[in-house]
């Protein structure tokens, strides 16, 4: 339950950084930053990334910081879980 609250949770983060209407909630101070920040860049795109795809990659960057690991390649992986 507490999981499916998160992934609530930070989709509507996501929406209400796309969206163009005001913010009014108890974050709002935290989405007119990042608004704020957005124009330092040349293109910016706020999308969620499902949990699973975001373990594959955490999982990629634990390995790569331990070199005695065996590791495989899971670009595939990624790639799956990634897609729209």
């Amino acid at each position: 339950m507490a999981e499916a609250r998160a992934c609530l949770q930070a989709v509507a983060v996501i929406r209400k950084l796309i969206s163009a209407v005001e913010d009014r909630s108890c974050i709002r101070s935290l989405i007119q930053e990042i608004k704020g920040r957005t124009s330092k860049f040349r293109s910016l795109q706020f999308k969620h990334i499902p949990r699973e795809a975001n373990k594959a990659a955490h999982r990629l960057v634990l390995e790569g910081r331990n070199p005695d690991l065996v590791t495989t390649d899971r670009s595939d992986e990624l790639a799956e879980n990634n897609r729209d």
